[in-house]
Parts: C-alpha cells; sequence; structure tokens
C-alpha cells in the first residue's frame, strides 16, 4: 500500500511540475511574441488628456495645444476621437460604397484623427499624405451627411488601412490613392493608406479603418515628449 501511495505522489509531482514548466514557457513565449509585434504606432512618451469638454471651441483646443506644444520637451500633439488601446468607437461602422466597385456596400470603421495624428504616433504612411489644417476638403463634417438621396455631393479626404484597401478590393496602393469612397451624399477621396495598426486587443482581428480628419467629435489629446522627461513632470508643467 505504502509503494501504491509513494508511485502516486511521485506522479502527481511530476504531472504539477511539468504543467507549471509548460505555462511558464507559455507565458515566456507571450511575452516574446509581444515584444517582438508590430503593433503598428509607437506607445511609449505619450500623454493623452482626455474627454475634453465639449464646451471647448476650434480655436481654444488649438490654443491649448500650441501651449503644450511649446513646453520643454514635447515633441507633438494631436486630438483623435479615441486613441490606440481605447474601446470607445470600436464597434462603429458605416455602410460605405467604393466608387465604380459594383456599387457594392463595404462596412468601414470611422475613426476621427487630427492632422498630425499619425506623426504623433510614429506611424509612417505606406503612401499618399496625411491631412493638413490648410485644406479645407480634408475636413469632414456628420451634420454634412444627409438622407436625401437628392442633396448637393459634399467632398472630402480620408486615409485607409491596408484593411480597408483589401476589403475595398483595391489591387494596391496605386489603385487606391485617388480613388472615391461615398457615404450618403459624401464622397471621400483617399489620399493615404496607413499601415493595419491593432487599436484594440491583440486577440482582435485589425478592423477596415478609415481616418477622419472630423474636428467635431475631438475629445481626446494626446501629447508625444522626450525620453528625457517624465510624465509627472510634464503633468505639473500642463496643470
Amino acid at each position: 500500500g505504502r509503494t501504491w501511495l509513494q508511485a502516486v505522489l511521485v506522479t502527481s509531482q511530476f504531472v504539477i511540475s511539468a504543467t507549471l514548466v509548460a505555462t511558464t514557457l507559455v507565458v515566456f513565449l507571450q511575452q516574446v511574441f509581444i515584444a517582438d509585434k508590430d503593433i503598428g504606432f509607437m506607445p511609449q512618451q505619450k500623454l493623452v488628456i482626455r474627454n475634453l469638454e465639449k464646451g471647448f471651441t476650434e480655436n481654444s483646443r488649438n490654443l491649448l495645444a500650441d501651449t503644450i506644444a511649446a513646453l520643454p520637451g514635447v515633441l507633438g500633439t494631436t486630438f483623435s476621437a479615441a486613441t490606440p488601446g481605447d474601446l470607445v468607437g470600436a464597434a462603429f461602422y458605416r455602410q460605405m460604397v467604393v466608387a465604380g466597385n459594383a456599387e457594392q456596400p463595404l462596412q468601414l470603421y470611422p475613426k476621427p484623427v487630427g492632422a498630425d495624428f499619425f506623426k504623433v504616433y510614429g506611424t509612417a504612411l505606406l503612401a499618399g499624405r496625411e491631412f493638413s489644417n490648410a485644406r479645407d476638403l480634408d475636413r469632414f463634417l456628420w451634420s454634412s451627411v444627409s438622407a436625401d438621396p437628392g442633396s448637393s455631393r459634399v467632398q472630402a479626404s480620408a486615409i485607409v488601412n491596408e484593411a480597408a484597401m483589401v476589403a475595398a478590393g483595391f489591387a494596391g496602393v496605386d489603385e487606391a490613392l485617388g480613388s472615391v469612397i461615398r457615404m450618403a451624399n459624401v464622397e471621400f477621396e483617399i489620399i493615404g493608406v496607413a499601415p493595419d495598426t491593432n487599436f484594440q486587443s491583440l486577440r482582435n482581428a485589425v478592423t477596415p479603418n478609415m481616418y477622419i480628419f472630423n474636428p467635431e467629435n475631438f475629445i481626446n489629446m494626446t501629447v508625444s515628449y522626450r525620453d528625457a522627461v517624465t510624465e509627472q513632470n510634464l503633468v505639473d508643467e500642463i496643470t
């Protein structure tokens, strides 16, 4: 009986040890995967100021951005509706149509971002250009969308990610640039193609995103700062 009990204990200890080794190995491999994974943006040295009051006018918002940008150690600022890693607006999508693509509806996820969004987050476009404050046609307002099919056309600009480019049926960036995506009475001209960015968990597939320069939905500000600056010092400077 004692020999049997010893055998059971030894076997149990072996199974437990093997399980612990396997679990440790899985955790280690996950850490290696995360460390090596290109998530499409640089999250380091970023301070996010969230939930800016809706009472902020565009001028007051820009004044705040210029004031912070002038602080020592600040590299740049940008606005957006959500920031990488947020779940805000992650499930929001609109049915759109790519002109000349058999008028088949396409499900795209609008992401309102500022003109310097890609620069601040260290994301280099694959092709085309970023939004510009100096170009009126780059801007888009949701109030311009009309349900009336006979309403006048409104023009704006958009930047799509690779997933959206593929979903739209474009063979490559050259075909995508200059193409038009329609939503009701709005015509978005594709001015740039961005790499796929993991805005959500790495467990989630990258959604087909369409970035729009939509100032009315800017509720978050991202501040990029130098390595030598601590986040607490930056917060003290701002407040």
